[in-house]
């Protein structure tokens, strides 16, 4: 699941937000199942994934997309012994990240301590 959501978060697909009733406070429950579902079910995501705008990836989505992905144990090894697809899917992911960590050093954009400690919180 963590791989999916980084892949919409990646995508900047929001999550489906609904309302725990009878929660106090209000609580809001975050399903990005159903989203990334409709997303790998596109007749084109194959070829969105080989042309994703990594240029154009904010520091905000990158932040979160790592905080998700650093979750755990989370590897492309051990993705892939419970599903092919998505150790592909985690690989592609990590290898996004990577690639936005090299082009900010070398183009010299600081990382935004905010959306970083945003992600961070989003995720605990």
């Amino acid at each position: 699941r963590l791989v999916m959501e980084a892949v919409c978060i990646l995508f900047g697909v929001p999550p489906k937000t609904t309302s725990v009733r009878g929660a106090f406070p209000p609580m809001q429950n975050v399903d990005y199942w159903s989203v990334a579902k409709r997303l790998f079910n596109e007749p084109d995501f194959l070829s969105r994934l080989r042309s994703f705008d990594k240029d154009g990836l904010s520091l905000q989505q990158a932040a979160r997309a790592e905080a998700h992905m650093a979750q755990g144990d989370l590897t492309p090894e051990r993705v892939d012994a419970s599903s092919r697809a998505a150790g592909s899917l985690c690989q592609w992911v990590f290898a996004i990240l990577a690639y936005k960590r090299a082009h900010d050093a070398l183009t010299g954009t600081p990382a935004d301590p905010a959306a970083v400690a945003a992600a961070q919180a989003e995720v605990d």
